[in-house]
Parts: structure tokens; sequence; C-alpha cells
């Protein structure tokens, strides 16, 4: 059997929680590959133990049937080095598949889920409603035969006509509660109270209601694990603070990114990135 999360040494994110029912589940990938499964009981969770970032458990692996689905949530930047996570964590599931596969059959080749790699961020409601991240853009020449991985990564932002909405109605709240959290912070809150009066606006408003009002405490105590310096950072750079994307932007180039990276990631023109590379 596949591992599944179970990991003492994670923290669980509010997505990861309210994603594990496998009824909201099943509305996100529905709308995911525009199928129209509506028995929530053929879901299977692969979920891996470990982490895919640092000690939040922010993600699920799932099969929805002839659909594997790696979900992933970010509240920050998309690391453009993120393929390489996502191809570890979706070798081991396949990996896994066929050993429970060839233990079942005794034909040398069997079939697999189609695997569908997803990160849900929160971008400007102006920014691009889906993304491509293409493993091969990492290759030092990707023109010959290569293995291949693309992400689709999600703008979120409940302002963004992002058309996963339509169908996801759970995916959209989860969005708008985040962006409230964000809100808060960009106008100088501190997390925490920006998080109990996000709770409170989505409660009074129908957004998530039926899961907050049954998990208030323990949303608030993810949230506030969850909301560490990266993601206040993000909510100032969304909101245009100089000072907060020239950090983000000395620490990309302390990584090793090139400038062409840095300046699509930060619209930081490349001469400034050049003066910040020489002070540090």
């Amino acid at each position: 059997m596949p591992n599944t999360s179970s990991n003492n040494s994670s923290t669980n994110t509010v997505f990861h929680d309210y994603f594990s029912d496998k009824v909201r589940l099943l509305s996100l990938c529905n709308a995911l590959v525009d199928t129209n499964y509506t028995d929530p009981r053929i879901m299977e969770i692969h979920t891996l133990q470990g982490n895919f970032f640092s000690n939040r458990k922010n993600e699920i692996a799932c099969r929805a049937g002839k659909n594997l689905f790696i979900l992933v949530e970010n509240h920050t930047f998309i690391n453009p080095n993120i393929a390489f996570r996502f191809i570890g964590y979706l070798a081991q599931i396949l990996k896994n598949l066929a050993v429970n596969k060839e233990s079942n059959t005794t034909k040398n080749e069997f079939s697999l889920p189609s695997p569908h790699c997803c990160i849900f961020y929160y971008g400007d409601k102006n920014d691009h409603i889906t993304k491509k991240i293409k493993l091969s853009d990492s290759f030092i020449n990707s023109t010959g035969d290569s293995i291949e991985l693309v992400i689709t990564a999600y703008n979120i932002n409940p302002e963004a006509k992002q058309p996963l909405f339509v169908n996801c109605r759970h995916l959209h709240d989860y969005g708008r509660l985040i962006d409230k959290i964000k809100e808060g912070i960009a106008g100088g809150l501190d997390s925490q109270t920006a998080i109990s009066k996000a709770i409170g606006f989505c409660l009074a408003n129908g957004v998530m209601k039926n899961y907050l009002e049954k998990n208030h405490e323990e949303v608030f105590n993810m949230l506030a694990l969850q909301w560490d310096s990266d993601a206040a950072l993000q909510a100032r750079f969304d909101e245009g603070f100089e000072e907060g994307i020239e950090f983000v932007a000395t620490n990309m180039i302390r990584k090793g990114l090139s400038f062409d990276e840095i300046s699509e990631l930060t619209n930081l023109a490349p001469e400034r990135l050049k003066e910040l590379a020489q002070s540090n």
C-alpha cells in the first residue's frame, strides 16, 4: 500500500485539512480535468509521508478514476525549480502504484493513471490565470529526447477570473479566506489579528462557513503556524513594497538564480539586480 500522510513532524495546513474532505476534493478534481464524478467513494488518497515544503503538510495526492493528482498550495511566489520537487514526489507515487499492480496481475504490462501536477498560488488579480512550468526548461539541452513534466500553476486570487471557481466553489472560498488574511497583513495588522478578522469575515459572509464553525480554533492555530515571515512578506510584495521586493530578489541572487529569472518574477530591472548583487 502507498504511504499516506501520518508524519507527526508535519503541521497540517488548512488547505490540506479542508480538501482532505473527499466531497470537496472530488469537486476540485472534477474542475481541473472537466470530469463529472459524483460519488466521493471513488477517491483514493495517495499523499506520501514527509513534506513537500519544510514541515508543512500543504499537499494532497489522490486518484479519481483514470486521473492522478498532486495538488500543492503555496502562499508565496512560485519557485522556478518547483518541477524538481514534483517529479520526485510523482515518481514515488507511481512506484507504489506499480508495485500494487504487479502484485495483483501476472501481465508484464499495466496502465497507470494520468498524472496532473498542480500548484495553487495567490497572485495579483491581473496576473496570469494559469502558468506552465516545465522540467525541461532547467535542462542544459532540452532539444533531444528527454523526460518532461509540466506543472500547471493556478492563480486563486478571488478577484482573478479563474475558470476553476465556476465549478469548484470550495477553491474560490478558500482563496477568499487567504486573501482576507493577506489584505489585513498588507494593511499593517499583525498576522494573528489578520487571521482572526479573516475568519470572522468568512463566518459572517457564508465563506467556508460549515467548516469554520466546526473547526474554528484548529483553523486559527493552523493558520497562525503556517503564516510565517515568507507569507507576510509576499502580502507586502503584492502591495508593491519596494523593500520587500528587493529583499526577495537578494535572496534569489544568493540562491544562484539568473538575473533574467529574477527580473521575470519580481519585475525589477536587470540593472537594479546587478546593484543588489554587488552590494551583497
